[in-house]
């Protein structure tokens, strides 16, 4: 309890991000944890813009090439040897649409699924960022006792010369 109060009170009166490390440089680090049924929250702009996409007008245009396709080879096979070329449609629009990603760019916004990773990874690159400041922060100080303990040893030797 009592380290608890002396942490408490440095968090307290620190005045900077390096007064903060500092306090908690001797700490365990843990990996960022996303509890489970935790609600993800979303802004407006977020929400609204994933309602607007959720008609998923691609797949729409490739469900009525591929009926469209399939009837009219259907229809026209007893008229032409060439009816099932119409069948070629249906990869050329699935390419066009999900490959090369052809249309509005509105079609290709990201998912909800999608927002979330992309947010979990950048938690996860800031905690990286942080954990190497801490680590050339624990190495600059154990530098320095290093050197302390170093000249001590010295300061011992020539003592003892004299």
């Amino acid at each position: 309890m009592e380290e608890t109060d002396d942490r408490c009170s440095a968090v307290a009166a620190a005045t900077t991000r390096e007064d903060l490390n500092k306090l908690f440089i001797d700490l365990p680090q843990r990996e960022i944890a996303v509890l489970a049924g935790q609600e993800m929250t979303y802004t407006a702009s977020e929400v609204n813009e994933l309602h607007r996409k959720g008609a998923r007008p691609r797949a729409g245009l490739l469900g009525l090439t591929t009926v469209g396709a399939i009837t009219g080879t259907a229809v026209l096979a007893s008229t032409t040897p060439f009816a099932p070329v119409l069948l070629a449609l249906i990869p050329i629009v699935f390419i066009l649409l999900y490959v090369m990603k052809v249309g509005p760019t509105e079609w290709y916004a990201p998912s909800a699924r999608q927002l979330e990773r992309e947010r979990l990874a950048e938690l996860r690159k800031e905690e990286k960022i942080r954990a190497a400041e801490l680590r050339a922060q624990r190495k600059e100080l154990t530098g320095k006792i290093t050197n302390r303990a170093l000249k001590a040893a010295e300061d011992a030797l020539n003592n003892r010369r004299k």
